[in-house]
């Protein structure tokens, strides 16, 4: 063995340290991953190189130094403004960032390695949405189609899911959203849901499969309800105003597409034992 690759044998550490050591990679390159991501975001919705010019405030023009381009901790050094100009930085930048790192760790130390070459773009795509949804109230169809023909491509050689649980996942993931849609519109004459919001879950099912697809909806309406009832107690939101939905739709995707399974699991034994006590 050649002292470069002994330097990086990490055999004869224990398990739990190189599991430790694992996480913070795979946290670490989520995080800017992700800052990648928030780039790709801005730059292709007006029409600009993700290349060049190196980022900058898009405010003023000037150039960030490389403290402020580290994930999370860039944005807090700078306190979420430019140091310039002071143009306000919106701070879901840095929770995306710090989101994704910790979904890549936890994806790492849930399915391995050779999960995270499934997860990895599943998340940027969701990250890239989460982003455009937000500051520009889209989805876009390209985006949508292009993550649909990866799903429909990995199920095709079953690399999570077979075909057809693909193509049921798709059913269930936008048919869920496209009767809520209708039915928000019929009930209260408004439109409840886009028609972005529906082609992303179709396009979500194709990667999960049909349990997992259902997983995620659940998963998303809840976090949606809390998220709204949080805002609607400290006032920071009104009745009848219109929020993003993407980003509870990438939630419940990335928590489904990880540990559907194992929560599942614990919620049916929980089931059991009120059974077994209470009948």
């Amino acid at each position: 063995m050649s002292a470069l690759d002994s330097l990086f044998d990490l055999s004869a550490l224990p398990d739990g340290v190189r599991a430790a050591l694992g996480a913070f990679f795979w946290f670490a390159l989520g995080s800017i991953l992700m800052s990648l991501c928030g780039v790709i975001a801005s730059r292709s919705m007006r029409g600009e190189s993700v290349v060049s010019p190196p980022s900058h405030c898009d405010a003023c023009g000037r150039a960030l130094t490389p403290l402020e381009l580290l994930p999370v901790a860039g944005y807090i050094h700078a306190r979420g403004e430019c140091s310039t100009c002071g143009v306000r930085v919106p701070s879901r930048h840095m929770w995306v960032e710090l989101s994704g790192g910790v979904f890549f760790a936890f994806a790492f130390l849930r399915c391995g390695v050779a999960g995270m070459l499934w997860f990895a773009p599943l998340c940027m795509f969701m990250a890239v949405l989460t982003h455009i949804d937000c500051e520009h109230g889209v989805v876009p169809d390209r985006a949508v189609v292009a993550l649909a023909a990866l799903g429909l491509l990995g199920s095709a050689f079953s690399v999570r899911v077979p075909v057809l649980d693909a193509l049921g996942g798709a059913a269930v993931g936008g048919g869920s959203l496209l009767l809520a849609a209708i039915a928000a519109r019929l009930f209260t004459g408004k439109e409840g849901l886009g028609g972005g919001d529906v082609k992303l879950m179709l396009a979500a099912g194709l990667w999960l499969g049909v349990r997992d697809t259902s997983f995620a909806l659940l998963l998303s309406i809840w976090a949606a309800g809390l998220v709204i009832a949080a805002l609607l107690t400290v006032r920071k939101t009104a009745v009848g105003q219109e929020m993003p939905m993407v980003p509870f739709l990438a939630i419940g995707t990335l928590i489904a597409s990880i540990c559907a399974g194992d929560i599942l699991a614990v919620y049916l034994g929980f089931v059991d034992w009120l059974v077994v006590r209470f009948m």
